[in-house]
């Protein structure tokens, strides 16, 4: 049986609304505000208190004239107008994540597909031809998904920003003429107005259903999310009225009792584990089940964990291209899914984009005869990293790999190659992606701090000792030697 919190991690999603009763979501219309005008969009002041509505004939924020706006009390929902002499400096909402720094977007509505550019390597990747009219185009909460409206027919279509595929289209629950896809907090949900059925979709991004479709007012063209969060303003342009929605607010539960989490971190040899003997896939596949950890943070990025795990339980193994490179995956973790339960969190900062870049750049640094002195300093500090392993250990000695002599001889190589060359390979400089990975590290550790886990973070050796020097600042956690379980998972295996 596969374990549940794999299923729940990236399959299973939340119930969706019933008829009977207030939706599990907890989002419901509260107020709709008559304005007598024809409404386009909301903007809030900096503290949130005030809601200037900005109107259908409105020439825009730069116009000087003298004209009455409609201002919204956003503590009581009561409506004043006021005259402006200028706009007065209101924000828009910011409800969507960005895009990643390597790729954009754009939609092309003659031909009904959208273009896919490489900012880093200034190169067009793909053109993704489409059913419908491409519109609103936004990224999904976890970064992994660009999320396209399309009209005629309406729908939602998702492109993995891995693969540069369609991965899901969805129809059903998408209304009439969809506008604008908004994330809501918590990156579990996201409203869709339909401008031409006078309702909102509620797009629930675990299951990539619309789990419910709130009557508005007619003509939905935006929604602006409230700072605090805690409410979506609705402009309804034709009923010339604002619609407010409570949205519900996803509060972390502490722990009643704070317990430290526990931390081991395996480096792994990667392709090395199928040809050593004493650092294999068996040795692997004992230690994890030695450990029995609750959470495995993996060498695997975010946008590809999704198809490597619906591959693994359609299949029963891994086709994505990414994750099937790695053994300790593809032969050893997502098998043992089938029995113990631990939920695999993807933590990779690493993109397709960033590996090209840095190897080109790499290239063109060595064969550059003004960086020659540059390339053969940090050739010497790769000879000497190799040298200071075959003298310290050996390359697949699991105990070696996992110690503080490992990690230092591969700092002498990466100390060099990050002062002369991080910087200018961008995301794919050391430091950079160490940052990248850790970061998602970090915030894996956060969500869970005090709850008493334990967490085995599986990465290319390489990385372990830079890691180590960070998760040695934080005080929630305990770190744990991976020693002792080597030892009893050889001991089982008869090599001691």
């Amino acid at each position: 049986m596969i374990a549940a919190s794999v299923l729940s991690a990236f399959l299973v999603c939340p119930q969706s609304g019933s008829a009977e009763g207030r939706a599990p979501h907890g989002i419901e219309l509260v107020r709709s505000i008559p304005i007598g005008e024809k409404v386009c969009t909301v903007r809030f002041s900096d503290d949130g208190r005030q809601a200037r509505v900005r109107l259908h004939e409105d020439e825009g924020e730069d116009v000087l004239a003298p004209r009455d706006v409609p201002i919204i009390d956003c503590d009581t929902f009561a409506l004043r107008w006021t005259r402006e002499l200028a706009p007065m400096l209101y924000t828009h909402s910011r409800s969507w994540a960005p895009f990643p720094d390597q790729l954009k977007i754009e939609a092309n509505v003659d031909d009904r597909t959208v273009s896919i550019e490489d900012l880093l390597n200034k190169e067009t990747l793909t053109v993704v031809e489409l059913d419908g009219t491409p519109g609103n185009i936004r990224m999904s909460p976890d970064g992994t998904d660009f999320v396209v409206i399309c009209t005629e027919p309406d729908s939602l279509v998702w492109i993995n920003t891995a693969s540069l595929e369609v991965v899901t289209k969805l129809t059903e629950g998408v209304g009439p003429d969809p506008v604008q896809l908004t994330n809501l907090p918590g990156g579990r949900l996201a409203l869709i107005n339909n401008q031409g059925g006078g309702t909102v979709s509620v797009l629930d991004y675990g299951s990539r259903k619309i789990v419910d479709v709130i009557p508005v007012e007619e003509g939905p063209a935006s929604i602006s999310l409230h700072p605090d969060g805690r409410f979506a303003y609705v402009a309804c342009e034709q009923a010339e009225t604002i619609c407010v929605l409570g949205l519900p607010i996803e509060e972390r539960v502490e722990p009643t009792e704070f317990k430290k989490n526990e931390v081991l971190i395996l480096g792994t040899i990667h392709g090395g584990h199928e040809t050593s003997e004493r650092f294999d896939l068996p040795l692997l596949d004992g230690f994890i089940r030695e450990v029995n950890p609750d959470y495995i943070l993996a060498e695997i990025p975010p946008n590809r964990a999704r198809a490597a795990m619906e591959g693994f339980l359609r299949d029963g193994k891994i086709s994505e291209p990414r994750v099937m490179r790695f053994p300790e995956y593809l032969d050893v973790v997502y098998p043992l899914t089938r029995e113990l339960d631990f939920e695999i969190i993807p933590t990779a900062g690493w993109t397709e984009p960033m590996a090209r870049f840095r190897s080109n750049r790499l290239r063109a640094i060595s064969e550059d005869p003004d960086r020659a002195e540059e390339w053969a300093e940090y050739q010497a500090a790769s000879l000497a990293a190799e040298e200071c392993q075959e003298a310290a250990g050996e390359g697949d000695d699991p105990y070696f790999v996992n110690s503080t002599a490992y990690d230092g001889c591969v700092e002498l190589d990466l100390a060099v190659y990050d002062r002369l060359f991080n910087d200018e390979l961008g995301p794919g400089g050391w430091t950079a992606i160490n940052n990248s990975h850790y970061g998602n590290i970090a915030k894996a550790l956060d969500k869970y701090a005090g709850q008493g886990k334990r967490f085995l973070i599986t990465y290319g050796a390489g990385h372990k000792g830079w890691f180590l020097r960070e998760l040695r600042k934080r005080t929630d956690i305990d770190l744990v030697e991976v020693a002792p379980f080597l030892m009893k998972v050889e001991a089982k295996l008869g090599r001691r």
